[in-house]
Order: structure tokens, then C-alpha cells, then sequence
């Protein structure tokens, strides 16, 4: 599978029952190199006919066949014709495509929200994605139909005034931008990281030597060697004391001291200790960590819920995530899915 890159414990019954709810119906199933999808029983629902495959996402799923992607829906219709090079899934309404070696954004009946321009995209995140165009950087909305959205010959960015052009002339202050989360974007300048909002207004000044994204109110930024949290004032809410420190998700952030990992709550106070290699953010519930050189899933409590026997691994979405494994002492390349009991959908 090609792909461009980075709970609490009731009874064992209680949480079995609630993980096989989040499976979905139909799920990608990989036999040798093709794909097509099953069931939760490994029922075959749809041909195993495509060289690739990604879940359904707002009921439509990419895949590719004869080097090209579309889209079908969940009886194998194709519902946006196979001519793309590669289709990410659906999100509040748009996939980001490739084409011709650019990227932009189809709505679900195929049409170009945002045309195929850019040399590179983020996915659109509070109504706004980052784009690069001949070497600028800017934003554009999600409500910005292509008829409203003008690139002038130097290759800067000239929006309508629906397109708000005041960010994006703000933004070229910096030199580098990220995308928006809870209304906030990190920035550099000189090698310093701060925060704008969405009107441009620099709430946070450039004084970090490194910086995330805000989540759940707060943000992982670094400071000398080591790293906290500030808030959306610059205060300080969790000290300076990790050698490294990711983003908050679902109330819990993973943070690094020496050579391992651990998870802190909001205050600061560890609640899963530091005993793996590395360990993700929370996904639906679920957290990947590397223990002994391989990955596996621990839920928020740091029971382990999927053996660590992976070589890579993506975070759960929509129930499913995407792993490889080692067999026979040799790496897979191949990907496959499996799902939050650890079921594996795939043959070789």
C-alpha cells in the first residue's frame, strides 16, 4: 500500500464489545498484491481487484488500478472515474488528489474545489489548508471554489476578498508557516517559532527554538533542550522539563525523558510511566509505542491491547490502522490493516 508521508478498562467483555462497534463494515483486504474489501468475518464484499486500497471515508473509498486512482462506494461503483496518481480519502467533503504532479481538492462528484496547482498541500483543517505555489506559501479556503481564487505570474498568492487576503499577505513576515488548529498556526522567523491566528495577528511572538500545534488548549513548544506547554497566552502550564514532547490528544500528551517515553495528563502529572522506545499520540483511544524494537497499541490506562510485533505503523482511524510486519526474518513492504482487537486483514 503506497503511501506519501509522519479508554478506560471496565471488563475485557465490556471493551471487546465496544472496539468490535468502531470496526467498520467493509475493510480493505489485501491478498498478495491486490486489493479489494471484506467484511468483519473476512467475507469478500468487494473484488479483490485493485492495486491499492484505503478505507471508506464518507462513503466513498480510493483506489488505484492500472497506476491510476478513483473513487468507488461500498458496492464497487465507480463513482469518480480512475485518472489520478494518487487520491487521499475524503474529509468534510474533499480528498486531496495528485495530478500531473500537483495537488488540489475533488468534492465528491469529482469536481476541482481547489485546482490541481499546487506543488504541495496540507489537508485542510478548520476551513483552511496550506499550500505552496511556485515557491509561496499561503492559505486556501475550503469555500474557495476555483473561480475565486487567482495566482498572479510571480507566483504569489492575490485572493478575493472572500479568500481573505490580509492572512496571506501577513504571512509572508515569515519564514515558514504551519497549518491552523484551534485557530492558531505556528510561525517561524529567524529560526524562532511562534503564533499567528487566523486574521494574521501575531498572538504569540517568534521566541522558541521549536513548536507543535495547539490541542486541547495547549501547545508543546521547546526552549533551550528541553520542552513544556503554553497555553493560547504564552503561559507556561507544564515546565520546561522533557527532552522531547508531542502534541496533547484525547487529554493525554506523550512525552520523552532520557531514552524513553511516557504520557502526562493536562497537569502535568505522568499517568502511563516512561518505559517505551517511542510512543504516538492517542487515536481513538488507542496508542502506538515501540517496545523492544517493535509497535504495538496500549489504550490510556498503558494496558497493552495489541501485542507489539509490527515493524511500522499508522495511528487507528475509523477503526482501522495500517501496519507491516516482519515474516520469516525479512520486512514486508506490503501493508495491511488490522483492526482495535487485532484482527488482520490480509493473506499473503
Amino acid at each position: 500500500m503506497k503511501r506519501y508521508f509522519f479508554i478506560f478498562v471496565i471488563s475485557v467483555l465490556v471493551i471487546s464489545d465496544i472496539l468490535s462497534q468502531e470496526t467498520p463494515n467493509l475493510i480493505p483486504y489485501r491478498k498478495g498484491k491486490k486489493w479489494g474489501f471484506c467484511d468483519r468475518n473476512k467475507n469478500i464484499i468487494i473484488p479483490i481487484v485493485y492495486d491499492d486500497a484505503s478505507p471508506f471515508s464518507e462513503g466513498l473509498a480510493s483506489v488505484r488500478k492500472n497506476n491510476k486512482y478513483g473513487f468507488i462506494n461500498s458496492k464497487g461503483d465507480t463513482i469518480i472515474p480512475f485518472k489520478y496518481d494518487y487520491a487521499y480519502s475524503f474529509q468534510d467533503g474533499l480528498a486531496k488528489v495528485l495530478i500531473n504532479s500537483k495537488f488540489g481538492f475533488i468534492n465528491k462528484i469529482g469536481e476541482e474545489v481547489v485546482p490541481a496547482i499546487y506543488s504541495k498541500v496540507l489537508n485542510f483543517n478548520e476551513g483552511l489548508a496550506l499550500v505552496e505555489y511556485d515557491s509561496s506559501w499561503g492559505y486556501v479556503s475550503s469555500k474557495g471554489y476555483s473561480d475565486k481564487l487567482e495566482i498572479a505570474k510571480e507566483g504569489k498568492f492575490n485572493y478575493k476578498e472572500e479568500m481573505n487576503p490580509q492572512l496571506n499577505k501577513l504571512v509572508k513576515n515569515y519564514d515558514k508557516i504551519g497549518n491552523f488548529f484551534e485557530n492558531y498556526a505556528w510561525v517561524i522567523k529567524k529560526n524562532k517559532y511562534g503564533f499567528i491566528d487566523k486574521n494574521g495577528n501575531e498572538t504569540i511572538p517568534p521566541i522558541y527554538d521549536k513548536a507543535y500545534f495547539f490541542s486541547d488548549g495547549l501547545a508543546s513548544v521547546k526552549k533551550g533542550k528541553k520542552w513544556g506547554f503554553i497555553d493560547k497566552s504564552n503561559n507556561i502550564k507544564i515546565d520546561f522539563n522533557y527532552d522531547f514532547a508531542l502534541p496533547f490528544s484525547e487529554g493525554l500528551a506523550s512525552v520523552k525523558k532520557k531514552k524513553y517515553w511516557g504520557y502526562i495528563d493536562e497537569t502535568g502529572k505522568l499517568v502511563i510511566p516512561y518505559r517505551y522506545e517511542m510512543a504516538w499520540r492517542f487515536s481513538e483511544g488507542l496508542a502506538a509505542v515501540k517496545i523492544s524494537g517493535r509497535w504495538g497499541f496500549i489504550n490510556k490506562n498503558g494496558d497493552i491491547i495489541i501485542e507489539p510485533k509490527y515493524q511500522k505503523v499508522m495511528p487507528f482511524n475509523n477503526g482501522l490502522a495500517a501496519v507491516t510486519i516482519e515474516n520469516e526474518g525479512k520486512v514486508m513492504r506490503n501493508w495491511f490493516y488490522i483492526d482495535k482487537k487485532g484482527n488482520e486483514y490480509y493473506e499473503e
